[in-house]
């Protein structure tokens, strides 16, 4: 049997640093000697010895477009003997060092020349400080240029502060001998083509042994080994340990968002994270398309926990580790790293090496759930325990009049199509097989999705579908707060009633179905999931599946599913929408006052139009909104609609709830609830999708986003089940245009709505287009008129985030388009816009139109930790002006605004590679917004960008005098920092930023990106380790409503 070796080059005694000089390597060393025999200025005496290097710290380094180092900062610690000392910190020099371009554009006073080639390079070595009795004396070796050797002209305590050298890089064919571990990896890991038993081929190329890049991973000989991974510079280990592992795992994905819970006043809750893996291979078997949903525990200090001993209860540190999930695109999957702690996670220690994701020991995960029922086909009753069989419903529209009547909610069984086969678009031969493999069992001729999934000798059945972007929703007390905000006390009664209702994920997936998965309930005292609140409710297992929901619109789709060459195929991808209503029966013990949990999802790209003959006549099947009751989880779900329409297109646009609600009053004209309402309309708005007419049109709708009609508005009574005549729809006048996601927003907070912001997609181009728009709410709804907030030209999709202050009522959206494959080379300008609506004389909102003119561009401003504003250019910094008016500090800068019509800020955007784009919702936390940026990679091959978080003040888009997300060296003075704005992420699409706020004010945004890692980052609302004070305390807070 053959073994492939795989050889890692761990360290060297001294590390090295090489840098990319016109294509030449060119590496360096740093260099420490000491001796009680130097002396001062030049006269040194002896020869010395050396010191030992304890830390290295890369304190700056940027990259250029092909990901190569050209400035950079590390700073190097040492001990002054190499042994029989204390091994303390006796002194720290510092390295800088600029390639080409670079150096005529960097800031750093110790770097910057003029006129430098692409193969030319400065390094300057300082003091940082000396503390040892001995004298030292600093420099560094460099290899790969026409000066190599040791620079001789040290630094040391006492002479120049520091010295800079330039170098011209030379083609140097020079080299030293193979290492042991090279030629190891050479002879041990080779593939051999011609059979001749080494790694030499009849070719005389290096096919057989070198392939690809070791450091990218891209196609192309770079001279090593494949599988040999020197890690001479130590910023690239972590990712050329990847490589090892990338040819062992399949990548698992993500492109949801994460749910987070906290439970607790103190922060602690729970992540559910939804993911799907395309591929698994394993002992000669492969599935496709799997999904895994799972919990994890969120800690006091927003850290995140897996529950290691598997008892569903947050333990100490010692028992439930810290976790950290990280993708590395050279393994091309995301790996699991555990950590200790001593001291209440302040600091965190290693724990063992790591892991695949498979490892990780979650609360629980649905995929092994299902896999654990034995009899799928049987329909549970509901009563019974989730671990007995799976509860799954459909509808049969048998009159077809688009109404959900009484017997036409049914089991999704094969005896529920007895004689209605067409509903799933076969013949009658197939429907039990169609019906029972969707239920998830195993038959042969179809699809296999059986596996030793985690490797523990059992095969078994992941029965689970692909979530990709139906992100999960959880429901569990009442949270629409109408009680608080509008001092609602029938809602405080129903909120009461359910305060300790048991936690549902809701979520959907391409196995054709809507899931409820069950969260269980929380024990705030032992800080643990329970299966029963009071021994009064079945006790399914965490993780169970408590039901599921089959639409009548996906049946003629479901076929393909069973396929053996199944390619993959969009069902239920739509993101959930959760809300409470008032429309239910106010004497039905389940809805108090009213008041009811709704769940509704779309389709995305799933449903697309499909004729399928039923009892004779042809019906059309199209995408649609599904809406469920699911107030109370301890019965059946109850469906309420699907709602679709012939002008309907695609549902990706997520929809918004719509209310207005007038209480009756007392003699002294105050809201008396206990009286029967005046008004009490509950709508549902939500807009046209891409849309298209014959086979081409709707082909163009599916694979590129196309719309070959006028973008078109809906509303739908809750209440009575049916279109507003007047809105079903109402046609816009913008052609070849479809809806984005809408938000809806009470601006005067009198319990009815007024307007509906959100974004139209203009598909007549190859760069889409699009603009902000308003839909503006009338008493009578159907009289609601839509207008245009803002001309913008650039593609509107996720939801706008509104906010409203002492003075202005602001819309903020981001700009893009992330929705087909054909997305991700779009390289057109996009924005993120700060909008205030226009008002009239009397302060009162005109509607009218925002001209983009008046808006003021910062997207180069930049805040100073001192309060200073200044503006960065190509070549360094300038005062920034607005028109005439220079703009010193901060406080100036808002106080500017407040006669401009907002703000915008550019993405990122060089004219040819794809553009940078926001395609998720905005968070906001006090005055700040938090949102993310995606820019897709400019290799088509590869289907990782990256993403950025942006921190921006709400009244500015800039960063604030305090370092919320980060900082950054301000060139121009020392003990000066710039506040950033916005920092990289890392590799692939990240999620929208969910803010979790946990003991003692800590507040952290956690994103989920490539493969399902989670990325945490604190946000500075306290003194930092600089000292430097927070924004609350620089600036006054205005107050600011929803």
């Amino acid at each position: 049997q053959s073994v492939k070796t795989y050889a890692i080059q761990l360290a060297e005694s001294m590390p090295g640093f090489t840098l990319n000089a016109g294509g030449n390597p060119v590496t360096f060393q740093p260099v420490c000697h000491t001796s009680s025999n130097f002396g001062s200025g030049t006269n040194f005496s002896g020869s010395g010895s050396d010191c030992t290097l304890t830390d290295v710290v890369v304190e700056n380094t940027v990259l250029d477009n092909e990901g190569h180092p050209v400035e950079g900062s590390l700073l190097f610690t040492w001990e002054d003997s190499l042994w029989g000392n204390d091994f303390d910190y006796d002194a720290s020099s510092r390295i800088k060092y600029c390639v080409g371009n670079q150096c005529n554009l960097t800031l750093d006073s110790t770097l910057k020349t003029t006129g430098f080639l692409a193969n030319e390079l400065r390094i300057a070595v300082q003091v940082d400080g000396v503390y040892a009795g001995l004298n030292l004396r600093f420099s560094y070796t460099v290899t790969g240029t026409y000066e190599d050797g040791l620079q001789d002209d040290y630094v040391y305590k006492g002479s120049s502060n520091f010295k800079t050298h330039s170098y011209v890089a030379n083609n140097s064919a020079a080299g030293v001998l193979p290492k042991p571990l090279y030629l190891a990896a050479k002879y041990g890991g080779f593939l051999d083509m011609d059979g001749d038993g080494t790694p030499a081929n009849s070719s005389g190329d290096s096919r057989e042994w070198d392939t690809r890049n070791n450091t990218t991973g891209s196609i192309g000989a770079d001279g090593l080994p494949d599988n040999y991974f020197f890690a001479r510079n130590p910023a690239l280990l972590e990712a050329q340990l990847g490589q090892v592992l990338q040819d062992i795992a399949s990548r698992v994905s993500s492109a949801t968002n994460t749910a987070l819970l906290s439970n607790s006043n103190n922060g602690t809750g729970v992540l559910y994270q939804a993911l799907f893996q395309p591929t698994l291979e394993y002992n000669g078997r492969t599935i496709t398309w799997g999904g895994l949903l799972h919990s994890l525990f969120v800690d006091s200090k927003g850290l995140l926990r897996e529950d290691s001993n598997g008892n569903d209860q947050l333990d100490d540190y010692a028992t439930d580790f810290i976790v950290e999930l990280k993708f590395d695109p050279n393994a091309n999957q995301t790996l699991l790293q555990r950590y200790s702690t001593e001291d209440e996670g302040k600091t965190q220690t290693v724990s063992g090496t790591l892991q695949p994701l498979s490892s990780l020991k979650t609360i629980w995960d649905a995929r092994d759930q299902l896999a654990s029922i034995q009899d799928v086909v049987t329909q549970r009753n509901y009563e019974s325990t989730a671990d007995n069989g799976r509860y799954i419903l459909t509808w049969l529209d048998e009159n077809n009049d688009g109404v959900v009547d009484s017997g036409e909610t049914l089991p999704f069984s094969a005896s529920s199509f007895t004689g209605k086969e067409g509903y799933l678009g076969v013949p009658a031969s197939e429907v039990t097989t169609i019906v029972n493999y969707v239920r998830g069992q195993e038959m042969d001729g179809t699809r296999s999705r059986t596996i030793d999934y985690n490797g523990d000798g059992i095969n078994e059945v992941w029965r689970l579908g692909d979530i990709v972007h139906s992100t999960p929703q959880l429901v569990a007390a009442p949270g629409s707060r109408f009680d608080a905000l509008y001092s609602d006390k029938t809602y405080e009664t129903f909120r009461s009633h359910y305060l300790k209702r048991r936690h549902v994920l809701y979520t959907g997936a391409n196995d054709g179905m809507l899931h409820a998965f069950n969260g269980g309930f929380w024990d705030e005292n032992h800080y643990a999931y329970k299966t029963t609140a009071d021994n009064s409710e079945a006790r399914h297992p965490l993780g169970s599946e408590l039901w599921a929901y089959t639409p009548m619109n996906l049946l003629p789709h479901l076929r393909w599913l069973q396929e053996l060459s199944y390619p993959h195929v969009y069902y239920m991808d739509g993101e959930p929408l959760i809300f409470d209503a008032n429309i239910f029966d106010a004497d039905d013990s389940n809805y108090p006052g009213g008041w009811g949990t709704l769940l509704v999802v779309g389709m995305r790209l799933g449903g697309g139009n499909i004729d399928t003959e039923i009892d004779g006549n042809s019906r059309t099947m199209r995408s649609a909104y599904v809406v469920l009751d699911v107030t109370n989880p301890e019965e059946p779900p109850r469906l309420l609609a699907e709602i679709s329409h012939p002008k309907l297109g695609l549902t990706t646009s997520k929809p918004v709830l719509v209310k207005r609600r007038i209480p009756a009053t007392d003699s002294n004209g105050e809201a008396d609830w206990d009286k029967e309402v005046l008004t009490n309309e509950w709508h549902l708005v939500f807009a046209s999708g891409p849309y298209g007419e014959g086979e081409t049109g709707i082909r163009a709708a599916l694979d590129s986003g196309k719309s070959d009609q006028n973008l078109r508005v809906f509303a739908y009574d809750l209440k009575h089940r049916a279109f507003v005549s007047g809105l079903n729809p109402m046609v816009s006048n913008f052609p070849s245009s479809y809806a984005g996601d809408m938000t809806a927003v009470d601006w005067n907070n009198d319990y009815q709505d007024d307007v509906i912001y959100f974004g139209s997609v203009e598909t007549s181009s190859l760069e889409p287009g699009g603009r902000l728009l308003r839909l503006q709410l009338s008493e009578q709804i159907a009289q609601s008129q839509l207008s245009v907030l803002a001309n913008n030209g650039q593609p509107v999709t996720a939801a706008p985030l509104t906010v409203k202050d002492d003075n202005d009522y602001w819309v903020y959206a981001g700009t893009g388009r992330l929705l087909t494959h054909s997305d991700n080379s779009l390289s057109a300008q996009q924005y993120y816009y700060g909008l205030k609506e226009p008002l009239n004389s009397s302060r009162a909102l005109s509607y009218s139109t925002v001209g983009l003119s008046g808006l003021i561009d910062t997207t180069d401003v930049e805040i100073l930790s001192n309060g200073k504003v200044v503006e960065k250019t190509s070549t360094g910094y300038r005062v920034f002006k607005v028109d005439d008016t220079v703009v010193n500090n901060f406080d100036g800068l808002r106080s500017v605004m407040q006669s401009s019509s907002g703000w915008s800020i550019r993405l990122k955007h060089d004219g040819q590679n794809p553009s940078g784009r926001n395609v998720s919702t905005t968070s906001r936390l006090f005055s700040m917004l938090f949102f993310t940026e995606y820019q897709p990679s400019l290799n088509s091959c590869r289907a990782d960008g990256r993403s950025y978080l942006r921190g921006v003040h709400y009244q500015t888009g800039t960063a604030t005098p305090a370092d919320v997300i980060d900082y950054a060296e301000y060139s121009e003075a020392e003990d000066i920092y710039v506040s950033l704005n916005s920092l990289l992420l890392g590799i692939g699409y990240a999620s929208a930023p969910v803010i979790h706020q946990g003991q003692e004010g800590r507040r952290s945004a956690v994103t989920q990106g490539a493969g399902g890692s989670i990325d945490r980052r604190v946000l500075n609302y306290g003194f930092s380790s600089s000292g430097r004070m927070s924004w609350r305390q620089i600036f006054d807070i205005p107050w600011l409503s929803r």
